[in-house]
């Protein structure tokens, strides 16, 4: 990537030896900000780079860098050091402080079971496990955590994985291997708008892709009429079909009932069909509609070949650990997978299954709401700042920049929100906040639609100014 445009001295007002006013230094800002959407829509223009999430975020640093405002909200992860300060007992009570008490009893914790293990009658901690699944008592946890929501599975149907998408990327090429096995097809069936990381897994494995529109009415979930139109007549194929109940991008929770009907017709249609069912934000939406989408999962006619994927990283805010679990109740995938497992990963590390334990064990599910409420404290500011730009904008005659009407929360992590004109880059030269199009999860241009997510920074708290 070639060198960021380098900031003007005389925008940045820093050469006259004097203070900035606060209407200059905004003037400033957006003045680098704008330099920079220039030098990178060119690059796009030419195919330097790609519109991508890391792309744009490294944009924001060198914009930042360059003394221009930045509110970096592209990456969909979380920092713990943009709380610490302003909510340090909720970085303790996530262990995530290091001189924090509840870090000190987890270390304890991972202590006392290190010397346990030492004894020559205990599971060895050290050597390879031969399932290679991972640690009994952690996936234990992990059952017991779906069982939470009506979702019964036991240890025997876990098997861990060293964040979700290396699970799931496995799966892919477990499935895949099935079909070739059995002297049949695997495709993947993708809705639109929806996560689309696993979309460019299977794309890398080779597996053909097939999109299916998701419709905002029913919570992004697609219909089945809808899966109808797209797979045509029955076949025996491995489809492939992934789904996100509660849905990123757009903050949004599947329709119960269409999620339903929607499982029933794609079984008919493809009868050894898989469904991935990710609940990465289970935890952080509305504990009834949470069950609510469990049942439906449980009493469908896919509940047998379902794979759940459920991952520790945005529950307990801890992205790094690495650390998530597929679970089912189809006796040959935990088979294959287990096969799969012990040809790719031999084991999993122990040190992470240590610490993911004794995080089940010691960050409660009061805390991780805590966390949950300080995503959505988030999400008021920015729905703050960008009802204040709206207002400044009619005041002088101009159109909204965001449409604010109808905005979905459900999830508190991110928000999904409609250009009125203009496009991302012209959103974050008016305003600093930085997030990413649309497009990039599947939607059509034509909807201008934007991802912003809250996890990594602080929202400068909104003051209206007289």
């Amino acid at each position: 990537m070639p060198p960021a445009p380098e900031a003007d001295p005389a925008l940045t007002g820093r050469t006259a030896g004097m203070p900035e006013s606060a209407e200059v230094h905004m003037k400033n800002s957006a003045a680098i900000r704008s330099g920079f959407v220039s030098k990178y829509r060119e690059m796009l223009g030419s195919g330097e780079i790609k519109n991508g999430i890391r792309a744009l975020a490294i944009m924001a640093r060198e914009c930042c860098a360059a003394g221009g405002e930045v509110i970096n909200l592209t990456i969909g992860d979380v920092d713990w050091r943009s709380f610490k300060d302003l909510n340090p007992s909720l970085a303790d009570k996530l262990g995530l402080d290091p001189e924090g008490h509840t870090r000190q009893e987890m270390d304890s914790f991972i202590r006392d079971l290190r010397i346990t293990h030492a004894s020559p009658e205990e599971e060895s901690l050290w050597s390879y496990q031969p399932e290679a699944i991972g640690y009994l008592p952690l996936r234990e946890e992990f059952a017991g955590f779906l069982s939470g929501f009506g979702l019964m599975y036991t240890s025997a149907d876990t098997v861990l994985s060293s964040g979700s998408l290396p699970g799931l990327d496995s799966l892919l090429g477990t499935i895949a291997h099935m079909a070739n096995s059995d002297g049949t097809k695997t495709d993947f069936l993708f809705p639109v708008p929806a996560f689309s990381v696993i979309r460019a897994q299977a794309k890398r494995r080779g597996i053909s892709i097939t999109e299916i529109p998701a419709d905002s009415g029913r919570g992004y979930c697609p219909s089945a009429q809808d899966v109808r139109n797209t797979l045509g007549p029955v076949k025996q194929d491995y489809t492939v079909f992934y789904l996100t109940p509660m849905n990123n991008p757009t903050s949004t929770v599947y329709d119960p009932e269409t999620l339903s009907e929607t499982l029933t017709a794609f079984h008919k249609l493809r009868p050894n069909g898989y469904v991935i069912i990710d609940l990465a934000y289970i935890e952080m939406i509305d504990s009834g509609k949470a069950r609510e989408i469990a049942s439906v999962i449980r009493e469908s006619p896919l509940s047998d070949k379902a794979v759940i994927s459920v991952s520790m990283s945005k529950l307990f805010g801890d992205p790094r650990l690495r650390m998530a679990a597929l679970l089912t109740k189809d006796r040959r995938t935990v088979k294959e997978l287990t096969s799969q497992w012990q040809t790719v990963f031999a084991s999993l590390p122990g040190n992470s299954e240590l610490e993911a334990l004794a995080k089940w064990k010691y960050v409660s599910a009061e805390t991780r709401r805590l966390l949950y409420s300080e995503f959505r404290r988030r999400q008021d500011e920015v729905l703050r700042m960008l009802k204040s730009v709206n207002e400044k904008r009619i005041s002088s005659g101009a159109q909204p920049l965001i449409d604010l009407d109808g905005v979905c929360r459900e999830i508190p992590m991110y928000l999904y929100l409609r250009l009125t004109g203009g496009d991302m880059f012209d959103l974050f030269s008016e305003t600093g906040i930085l997030g990413v199009p649309g497009e990039i999860f599947g939607d059509t241009p034509d909807h201008n639609m934007v991802r912003i997510a809250v996890g990594m920074i602080e929202i400068p708290s909104f003051r209206k100014k007289s």
